[in-house]
């Protein structure tokens, strides 16, 4: 029974040549050898067929797999990319629930072994990580806060498609353990990174973009979409003209559109009564938010909303409060609903320029207080 070596005070060529003699003895016997072809391609051998390493036992394939690791400095630094890839595709292939935690071990030492913290390597071991680690039930050992992994794939100088490639699949497993609100968040993140975004790929994750995100039962303001320039490609398409409403449309403008595109919800997979439910809450968000008095009727709210009673118009109220966009309280007896804050849907130059008069007239008062202030005191 072969046995892995023991690498006690041995130079990397000796290292080198004990672990191509281990790994014959495991039946792969590779064609190279340091003295005729030189460490740099006796160390991309090792990695590309190291997975005859991990078919031994675990204390063998740590053993020699942590050999293969010693052996990385003696790579090219422009070929290291290749050598620690070969390593994390063999690492990652024929993971079972046994297997999984050990493999998931060897590649987490992998990742404190490419030392420069702004490597792009670290992001191609990470993903190989999080693969091991979906398919192992062991998703808890690797953070997938959205926030976290954008800042990550920046310190590593991930180039766009590596990124996109890790977001890609931060997102299916969000998706698979009900992460909806996170999976929306990376698929946003996703989008936005499309150098070109009229390619069938970036129209294809925008649609999806725009899908999950009215899918998404948390998720009520939509203007940063219209700021992604895959979204805007579709100008003039009946997506963006449903993206558009749940923007900034009324609740009779997305009746109207069912009645046109009935086919374009139903193939979305978007449950009308879902979609009909959110944008009553944000027409009614909308009308919070200009009317200066601060009241909003209910024959208002019934008409602008389409509610067939007082109830109904109540209950919507609550819904709406329940998502924290809006401060309000009904008064059942005068049948007015009395808003103290609301949100603003869209924020753009209208929005400024309210907010700043809004600012002038605060400046002004307290001027005139001052003013006043200061001639009493005379």
């Amino acid at each position: 029974m072969s046995t892995a070596p023991a690498f006690i005070d041995l130079s990397e060529q000796a290292q080198a040549e004990e672990l191509l003699e281990y790994y014959e003895s495991r039946g792969q016997k590779l064609s190279v050898s340091v003295t005729n072809d030189g460490m740099d391609k006796v160390v991309h051998a090792l990695a590309e067929h190291c997975g005859v390493c991990l078919r031994a036992s675990e204390d063998d394939a740590l053993a020699t797999m942590t050999s293969i690791f010693s052996l990385f400095h003696m790579a090219p630094p422009a070929e290291l990319g290749t050598v620690v890839l070969n390593i994390c595709k063999e690492i990652s292939a024929d993971v079972t629930d046994k297997n999984a935690r050990f493999r998931f071990s060897l590649l987490k030492t992998l990742f404190s072994i490419v030392e420069d913290a702004s490597s792009p390597y670290r992001a191609d071991v990470w993903l190989h990580m999080l693969m091991v680690a979906r398919q192992g039930t062991l998703l808890k050992l690797v953070s997938t806060d959205p926030t976290e992994v954008q800042k990550n794939l920046k310190d590593w100088n991930c180039n766009t498609e590596k990124s996109q490639q890790i977001l890609r699949t931060l997102y299916e497993i969000l998706q698979e353990t009900g992460q909806s609100a996170a999976a929306t968040d990376v698929l946003v993140m996703l989008v936005s990174m499309y150098t070109n975004p009229n390619t069938p790929q970036a129209q294809t994750d925008a649609k999806k973009c725009i899908f999950d995100s009215i899918k998404e039962s948390k998720m009520y303001l939509f203007d940063r979409l219209l700021r992604l320039p895959a979204v805007q490609q579709m100008k003039g398409q009946p997506i963006f003209q449903l993206l558009t409403i749940f923007v900034s449309g009324t609740f009779s403008e997305y009746s109207a559109f069912y009645q046109s595109h009935k086919a374009i919800i139903d193939e979305a997979g978007l449950d009308n009564a879902m979609c009909e439910h959110k944008v009553r809450i944000l027409t009614f968000i909308s009308l919070a938010a200009g009317t200066p008095s601060g009241e909003v009727t209910f024959d208002t709210m019934r008409q602008e909303l389409g509610l067939g009673s007082d109830e109904e118009t109540e209950m919507l109220v609550i819904d709406a409060i329940r998502t924290t966009l809006v401060k309000a309280k009904i008064d059942q007896q005068k049948r007015v609903i009395t808003v103290s804050s609301s949100l603003q849907r869209t924020f753009g130059q209208a929005e400024w320029q309210l907010l700043y008069d809004r600012f002038e007239k605060w400046r002004q008062s307290f001027a005139a207080v001052h003013e006043s202030l200061h001639s009493n005191g005379q």
